[in-house]
C-alpha cells in the first residue's frame, strides 16, 4: 500500500475502518489509455453506484472550507465536475471527506459528522430506488404513463444540471452521463439513443433545448447537430412549447425516423 498516492492509501485505510472487503478506484481500476477498456466498463459503472456499500468522496483541499453543507459539498470543486455527477446520483450512500469535516449523503436524510441540521432547501437530486421515492422506478412493463412522463422529465433536468458542469476531455460528454441513461433503460419501455444522449419515443421533445447562452463547439465530431451533445454550455427545454403540446391533446407527432 506505500506505492499509492496518499488519497489511494488514505482511501484504504478508511474501507478497512468500515470493515468492507473491496474498494474500487476508477483511475485503477479501469486501464485509462486504453478507449476499448473505458467504453466497457462506462456500459456497467451503474452497477458499481447502485450496488455499492458506500461512495467516499475527497473534496480537493484546495476548496475554501465554509464549515457548511452548501459551501462544503454543494459549492465544491468536485461538484462542478461532469463525471462525478452520476457517481453522486446514482451512489447508495457517500461519504464527503472535506477539509476539517466530513459528510454523509443517502436518500433518507444529510448529516454532518457533528450532527447539526442540514437546511432542507432544494438540493442535489439522487436518482430515487425505493417505494418511499417520490419517483419509484419500476420495470418497464409495471410503468404507466405517468411514471415514464416523470422518467423523461428527470432525464432532461439531469441533461440541464450536467451541462452546467464541466469535462477535461470533451469527448466524454456522452460517456459521462451513460450510466444514468442505463439505471433508467430497464424501467422504461423506451430505446436510449446513445449516440445522441436522447429517448427514442420522447425523441419530439428532447430535441427541443435550447442555449441560454452562446455555446461552443468542441474540435471533433461528438454528436448530431440536433442534439445537446454537440454543444457545450447551459441550456434549458422550452417548457412553453413542451406545455403546449400536454394541454393540446390535437397535437400530435405524425412520424419520424432515425
Amino acid at each position: 500500500m506505500w506505492k499509492l498516492s496518499k488519497n489511494f492509501a488514505q482511501a484504504v485505510i478508511a474501507t478497512r475502518e468500515l470493515k468492507l472487503r473491496y474498494l474500487w478506484i476508477d483511475s485503477l481500476c479501469i486501464i485509462q489509455d486504453l478507449p476499448s477498456d473505458w467504453n466497457k466498463e462506462a456500459a456497467t459503472m451503474h452497477k458499481v453506484y447502485t450496488t455499492q456499500e458506500g461512495n467516499l468522496i475527497l473534496v480537493p483541499q484546495d476548496d475554501v472550507e465554509s464549515g457548511l453543507w452548501f459551501g462544503d459539498v454543494e459549492g465544491s470543486a468536485w461538484n462542478t465536475r461532469g463525471w462525478t455527477m452520476q457517481e453522486r446520483s446514482l451512489s447508495t450512500r457517500s461519504l464527503h471527506f472535506c477539509k476539517n469535516k466530513f459528510y454523509f449523503e443517502c436518500r433518507s436524510c444529510r448529516l454532518s459528522e457533528e450532527g447539526e441540521p442540514l437546511p432542507s432547501l432544494p438540493q442535489f437530486e439522487l436518482w430515487p430506488r425505493h417505494q418511499d421515492s417520490s419517483l419509484v422506478l419500476q420495470s418497464a412493463p409495471a410503468s404507466t404513463n405517468s411514471s415514464q412522463k416523470q422518467l423523461y422529465d428527470r432525464w432532461t433536468g439531469t441533461v440541464v444540471r450536467y451541462c452546467r458542469r464541466y469535462l477535461t476531455k470533451d469527448f466524454d460528454k456522452l460517456l459521462a452521463i451513460k450510466s444514468v441513461a442505463a439505471e433508467m433503460s430497464p424501467r422504461i419501455n423506451d430505446t436510449y439513443l446513445a449516440f445522441a444522449g436522447m429517448w427514442k419515443k420522447n425523441l419530439h421533445f428532447d430535441l427541443l433545448w435550447r442555449a441560454l447562452r452562446d455555446l461552443s463547439k468542441p474540435e471533433k465530431y461528438r454528436a448530431p447537430s440536433w442534439s445537446w451533445a454537440s454543444l457545450d454550455g447551459p441550456l434549458n427545454w422550452a417548457n412553453d412549447v413542451l406545455n403546449l403540446h400536454r394541454n393540446h391533446p390535437a397535437l400530435e407527432r405524425l412520424s419520424f425516423d432515425i
